[in-house]
């Protein structure tokens, strides 16, 4: 309030003709704005205008992602607004099509627990990993420079369909192998239920605009599950199906499994995995539990591509030693038969 005050007329102007104009600039930005003439050698005395310089050149935002605030803690809870264009949300809803299949049963790999929380709704795991296009990579570093979240550590796209009339019950994201320190959830249609947070300090409705992406914490300071982070989706009553993806923030970064091994097994698929992947990595871990299940799947998922490649190098090998083979067999017998013909001759 201190640093509100009348601007003065110039000549030929009057009152009505004046007009303050309010923007909204992101915390970096303000941190930056309130020390660009400030040095580290400077004493509090010498800082002039709150250490802001004179004049400030402000440029639209257009389609920039840009935060909008809205709980910081129980649970912290904010929301970017054109995280994704639009052709990048239909990307992402052409890849899904025709690879979801209903909620039905758990698939711990894949991140789908809670069966019984998404009544009529169908999901899909994307495989992406490390072999993204450049375009998938561009959006991966887009979400890293407005999360701080190191892309290393975030899940691949998990993809739900909702036909008219379906719904999340309330759940939280908490995971049997490990629970996601933040969720990232993206529109990725137009129109459909909105999202709720009955348990936040305020109860918070999100309602649905493509692109824009609800970022929620799903731990406390703690790093225990956070109680308030329980939240639901809406039934759906529109006339069209909406797809909604989300992308799972851990503490720790992905392993080489399943940033290498697992989407180049989903790669021939359209980057949807196979069952049988699945069934392997739940009998394993119902046999040796969570962590060594968990360590041997991973193991088997680099060593049996290892050993493919191997096998199939050691083929090539096989083949073009034999190649060879046969070449001088052919050529040794080309020249016996040469000899002998000679030999006859001189006989002759």
């Amino acid at each position: 309030p201190d640093d509100i005050y009348r601007l003065n007329l110039l000549d030929g102007e009057n009152a009505d003709d004046i007009d303050i104009p309010v923007v909204m600039v992101s915390l970096n930005s303000a941190n930056v704005l309130t020390t660009a003439t400030v040095t580290p050698d400077m004493q509090a005395s010498d800082i002039v205008n709150h250490g802001m310089p004179d004049r400030v050149r402000l440029y639209a935002g257009g389609d920039r992602p840009f935060f909008e605030d809205v709980e910081p803690v129980s649970p912290t809870l904010y929301l970017i607004h054109n995280l994704l264009t639009t052709e990048e949300t239909e990307k992402l809803v052409q890849a899904a099509q025709g690879k979801v299949t209903p909620v039905e049963k758990e698939d711990v790999l894949q991140l789908t627990s809670q069966t019984d929380a998404f009544p009529s709704v169908q999901r899909v795991m994307l495989w992406q990993g490390m072999l993204q296009s450049p375009a998938q990579k561009a959006i991966e570093e887009r979400i890293e420079q407005v999360t701080g979240f190191p892309l290393s550590h975030y899940s691949d796209w998990v993809i739900d369909k909702l036909e008219p009339g379906a719904s999340w019950k309330p759940h939280y994201d908490d995971h049997p192998v490990s629970t996601a320190i933040a969720t990232i959830t993206v529109f990725l249609s137009e129109g459909g239920g909105p999202v709720v947070y009955p348990s936040s300090r305020t109860p918070v409705k999100v309602l649905p605009r493509r692109g824009m992406a609800i970022v929620h914490h799903n731990t406390n300071d703690k790093h225990k599950l956070d109680l308030s982070s329980v939240h639901a989706l809406l039934p759906h009553n529109g006339d069209q199906p909406v797809y909604i993806a989300r992308k799972y923030v851990f503490t720790d970064p992905c392993s080489n499994a399943r940033r290498i091994a697992l989407p180049l097994f989903a790669l021939p698929f359209g980057g949807k995995l196979p069952s049988a992947i699945s069934s392997l990595h739940d009998m394993l871990l119902e046999k040796f539990g969570i962590e060594r299940g968990t360590f041997y799947f991973d193991k088997i998922c680099v060593f049996v591509p290892l050993l493919i490649v191997l096998l199939i190098v050691q083929s090539i090998v096989d083949y073009v030693q034999g190649q060879f083979k046969s070449g001088d067999d052919d050529k040794k017998k080309k020249t016996d038969k040469t000899t002998k013909s000679t030999k006859k001759g001189k006989k002759d």
